[in-house]
């Protein structure tokens, strides 16, 4: 079963969206504190992250950068999931450092977020 990292600083989102995934048959870490991403990792690494932009003292941006400079994490898929809209060229950072897509968390149900994350791992889904 593939494990998806959820960063967001909204409890209440992450429940959701691990509940549904965790149904959905992946495994699921959460993090709602961006200060504890560093230990989030001194385990297993995740297959796949979910990354809101809005994480209070910090961007999504800023933990893109973080996930892309450290060798266990650069190659993963990330996508970026927020009701932050995509319009300036700070938010478009996401798309060029390589998230696959940037999904509006008011359009995306746990269901569609699990669909989405096993077309991104079609090997691993379709193991678990």
């Amino acid at each position: 079963m593939p494990l998806v990292m959820l960063i967001d600083d909204d409890p209440d989102a992450t429940d959701m969206y691990r509940m549904g995934l965790e149904a959905a048959g992946f495994r699921v870490r959460t993090v709602n504190d961006p200060g504890d991403l560093r230990s989030a990792f001194a385990g297993e690494i995740p297959d796949i992250f979910v990354l809101d932009w809005e994480l209070g003292s910090i961007t999504g941006g800023d933990v893109l950068d973080l996930l892309k400079s450290d060798p266990r994490t650069a190659e993963l898929p990330v996508f970026m999931i927020s009701n932050h809209p995509q319009e300036t060229d700070e938010d478009r950072r996401a798309e060029r450092a390589g998230t696959l897509a940037w999904l509006l968390k008011a359009r995306t149900t746990p269901a569609h977020l699990a669909g989405r994350l096993r077309e991104a791992l079609p090997q691993q889904a379709g193991s678990g």
